[in-house]
């Protein structure tokens, strides 16, 4: 008569770990749009300066306002920017994505820009009261 193999559980809970570690991590952050680890490591320049936000809100005005919303609200598939992954994104981040666009989500490139005009942008679109910026915004 055989005996009941002693590590016959552990050995199943040690599958059933392995197992779990061949799974996608989904609680793994990503990055904004699929930006290059390069990108969040960019500093904005003009970064906490109010004068350079607000140059960003009349560049935003003109540029950007027509499909995220003068409030920055989005509408429709347009994501909103004031209270949204924006918000928690590097600055670089955005400003790659400012700048490289998205052709399949309908987002041109900036890249015509001059640089310091889309990191004023997105220094503007990291001010905490961006939507009430927006609406002032000529």
């Amino acid at each position: 008569m055989q005996t009941p193999c002693i590590n016959a559980p552990i050995l199943v809970l040690a599958g059933f770990a392995m197992s779990l570690l061949a799974l996608p991590d989904r609680a793994a952050p990503t990055s904004f749009h699929n930006a290059p680890d390069s990108a969040a490591q960019l500093v904005n320049p003009f970064a906490g300066q109010p004068a350079a936000a607000a140059a960003g809100g009349a560049l935003y005005a003109a540029h950007c306002a027509a499909c995220h919303g003068r409030n920055a609200e989005g509408s429709g598939n347009i994501p909103p920017l004031a209270r949204s992954a924006v918000q928690s994104a590097a600055d670089g981040e955005i400003f790659w994505f400012i700048t490289t666009g998205s052709v399949n989500d309908g987002m041109p490139s900036w890249a015509s820009l001059p640089e310091p005009q889309r990191w004023q942008i997105v220094a503007y679109l990291k001010t905490p009261l961006t939507a009430t910026t927006a609406a002032r915004a000529p």
